[in-house]
């Protein structure tokens, strides 16, 4: 498009002509790709959908194709590729997202974009993005954020789909391919259950034959982090994350809390990074079955000994890299064992954390935030050097100064309320790679903001990091960051009625999950509160306040009503609200259980697990009371309802494959 003059500060004396121009025509795409996964030389239909309706379809073979996509100012484009027993599917997006990759000579290559290698994973992708929705995504934004819900079981439905495209004859009569399976919930969990589950046996090496993307080493990010699933983007939740940035010739890869506190690094390997662990990371279950004479308990030792990383999916806006973590198991004092190794796929987005600039800026920090911390753990984890040691308000002075507040056990040795006011102070700035660096103690922390949730809590990627004897030691991750700003805290007249809590919409089933479930925590004016799911109810607990702050007691027995020689507390949860939006409610929830006997048989103070979380108001069931009064629960669970509508904003820092 040309550029057009300035217009002029005052308006011409005459004006010969205007002359109206149309605008210039959209041109038809060329899409040039290929299809993996079906045999060499196979032929079948490939037909381009936008919104859903069939516009174009021509006979193809799988080595290679050429199709033109019509000319199209909205919709989201799919290609399709069917043959008996396959129907793969690739999103290509958005019309304008073609236009721009393709550039100038109107042609879609590999070179621009992996969207035209049609195969089980693109297939994979597309219909996550369709159940995570409950339809087809309306844009690339929509898309992308759809993704990164359901990247979790992206391994599961990919590996169906490979497995069921080298032999249909495994299909159910009822199905004639793996997506119509795949679409079909019901059927294909039936399915996975008749067959004991047997497709998803070893899910990496049918994963290994769907070729990655070529990867040019030389052109990664200075750092980059692959995050997990979350439950929304909007409503950010803890998942996992792995940052990735150069050292010297080298990269190092920070893990999160499963490397027990070690580092990986490696360098680039053809198309793949590989990497190793900076030390070791080792566990020993010393209580492992022998099956020789006698049943005698032997140890089970793990040993992680690398981590392939892969870029898969690389699309304008996108990219997704397939985690391939390789660990061996052995048992040296029981020769009835054999040893094997085990080896675990991941799907993960990836994101340049370069592109965080405008989220990660120092007047998001000033004043109170809830942020995770890291400590110490050599004393405590199996020797581990690091560790995630709870969740804390952050008090950011605009000088680099603060403090971390409210600092340790918000119960007594007898779980009854007491306050906690433990601090510790720390230095902050703003550090040359773009992250929050705070230095608590011995631990450094950085913090990128990557996604804008509901603006009263950020998504942030953090890496920790610290010299131990023993060694450098770092912890990666993903959590909330809340902003204090909440008026009013819990009180009597509050809490009663139908809530949600973030940790209960994530269930982990072989299907791709919307992550809505039916869970309610129904509380009456009594105290009483029970958890209902289903059409059942559960866990009872006793509830109270103090200080603004929610405490709910498991006992021994679903009748107690207090402590007693006979109601003992099991867990208490503890909640501090922090910030509302709407009718949710962000805060701090601590779990406290009983933190048994040490070797001399003193009683140990009370276990805790600190974590960012979220209460939110919902619908009381039909038919259902405050007091929770429905049937019993009988440990039956169903599968929630596919599709969630649920949106979130932009993210930053999505790797482009530019």
């Amino acid at each position: 498009m040309e550029a057009r003059a300035p217009a002029p500060l005052t308006a011409p004396a005459k004006v010969e002509a205007q002359v109206r121009r149309r605008p210039a025509a959209t041109p038809v795409i060329q899409v040039q790709g290929d299809v993996v996964g079906v045999a060499p030389g196979a032929s079948g239909m490939l037909r381009v959908h936008v919104d859903g309706q069939l516009v174009q379809q021509v006979a193809a073979t799988a080595d290679g194709f050429a199709i033109d996509v019509p000319a199209s100012t909205s919709g989201m484009i799919t290609l399709e590729y069917v043959q008996p027993g396959i129907h793969f599917v690739s999103p290509l997006g958005s019309y304008a997202s073609l236009a721009r990759m393709a550039g100038a000579d109107g042609r879609l290559t590999r070179d621009d974009c992996e969207c035209t290698r049609i195969s089980a994973f693109s297939t994979a992708l597309q219909h996550a993005t369709e159940t995570m929705l409950g339809r087809p995504a309306r844009n690339d934004g929509e898309f992308r954020n759809a993704v990164r819900q359901a990247g979790g079981n992206l391994g599961s439905s990919a590996t169906v789909l490979v497995r069921l495209a080298a032999d249909p004859t495994l299909l159910p009569p009822s199905h004639d391919t793996g997506l119509a399976l795949l679409r079909d919930r019901p059927a294909f969990v039936e399915y996975l259950s008749s067959t004991y589950y047997t497709l998803l046996n070893d899910e990496s090496a049918a994963l290994d034959l769907i070729p990655a993307a070529e990867m040019d080493a030389a052109g990664l990010p200075e750092r980059f982090a692959l995050v997990g699933p979350l439950l929304d983007v909007g409503r950010p939740t803890p998942t996992t994350a792995l940052v990735v940035e150069h050292e010297g010739d080298a990269l190092r890869m920070h893990a999160p809390s499963g490397s027990l506190g070690v580092s990986y690094l490696g360098h680039a390997d053809g198309d793949a990074l590989v990497m190793v662990p900076d030390g070791e990371i080792a566990l020993v279950n010393p209580h492992h079955r022998c099956p020789g004479p006698g049943q005698l308990w032997t140890e089970r030792h793990w040993k992680a000994t690398g981590t392939v990383l892969q870029r898969q999916w690389a699309s304008d806006g996108m990219e997704i890299w397939r985690v391939t973590s390789e660990s061996e198991v052995s048992f040296p004092d029981c020769p009835y064992l054999e040893g094997y190794v085990e080896r675990w796929t991941q799907f993960m987005p990836a994101f340049d954390l370069a592109r965080t600039g405008l989220l990660t800026d120092a007047r998001r920090f000033h004043g109170e935030r809830a942020l995770p911390i890291f400590c110490s753990t050599a004393g405590q984890h199996n020797g581990v050097p690091m560790g995630d040691c709870g969740y804390a308000v952050h008090r950011f002075a605009r000088n680099g100064s603060g403090e971390i507040l409210e600092l340790g056990h918000k119960v007594d040795d007898d779980f009854q309320p007491i306050q906690a006011h433990g601090r510790l102070p720390f230095a902050w700035t703003m550090g040359t790679d773009g992250a929050m660096h705070v230095q608590a103690g011995e631990e450094r922390t950085r913090y990128w903001v990557l996604d804008g949730g509901d603006r009263t809590a950020l998504g942030v990627v953090h890496v920790s990091d610290a010299e131990r004897e023993t060694g450098y030691a770092s912890l990666a991750g993903y959590s909330p960051m809340i902003r204090v700003g909440v008026t009013d805290t819990y009180g009597a007249r509050t809490v009663p009625g139908a809530w949600g809590y973030a940790t209960f919409d994530a269930i982990t089933t072989p299907t791709i999950d919307s992550g809505a479930s039916e869970v309610r925590i129904l509380r009456d004016t009594s105290g009483r509160s029970v958890t209902w799911e289903a059409g059942y109810t559960g866990i009872v607990e006793r509830w109270t306040t103090a200080w603004g702050r929610l405490y709910s007691t498991r006992y021994s027995r679903p009748t107690c009503l207090a402590p007693s020689s006979e109601c003992r507390p099991e867990v208490v949860r503890y909640f501090r609200p922090l910030a509302r939006v709407g009718d949710r409610i962000h805060g701090i929830e601590e779990m406290y259980s009983p933190g048994g006997t040490d070797i001399d048989g003193n009683v140990l103070p009370p276990a805790v697990y600190s974590r960012p979380q979220f209460h939110e108001r919902r619908e009381m069931p039909e038919g259902v009371e405050a007091d929770g009064a429905t049937r019993p629960y009988t440990g039956h669970r169903t599968l929630p309802p596919a599709g969630s509508k649920r949106g979130g904003e932009q993210s930053a820092g999505l790797l482009r494959a530019d």
